[in-house]
């Protein structure tokens, strides 16, 4: 299933070697600098997973959605999104 798990702060491109199969892609929402981390996440263990190593590392959880396979990529947020 294809994720997209929205952080606060834009994280070092070395990130990306913790989360295998992720895109990490930096945005700004309003004012508010964010990481996207998108990409396929085969199960729920996997995404509490990943969940999890996010917590651990001391990010901000600012927005997950699960998405259609047709946007497998970083979805860009303009400044006016609203996410739930």
């Amino acid at each position: 299933m294809p994720y997209q798990i929205c952080i606060e702060g834009h994280v070092d491109a070395r990130w990306a070697v913790l989360f295998p199969g992720m895109t990490l892609a930096h945005q700004f929402l309003g004012a508010l600098p964010v990481t996207m981390l998108c990409g396929m996440v085969s199960d729920q263990p996997a995404l509490y997973g990943i969940l999890n190593q996010l917590r651990d590392l001391g990010a901000t959880l600012v927005a997950l959605a699960r998405v259609n396979a047709a946007n497998m990529g970083c979805l860009r947020f303009d400044d006016n999104a609203q996410l739930h």
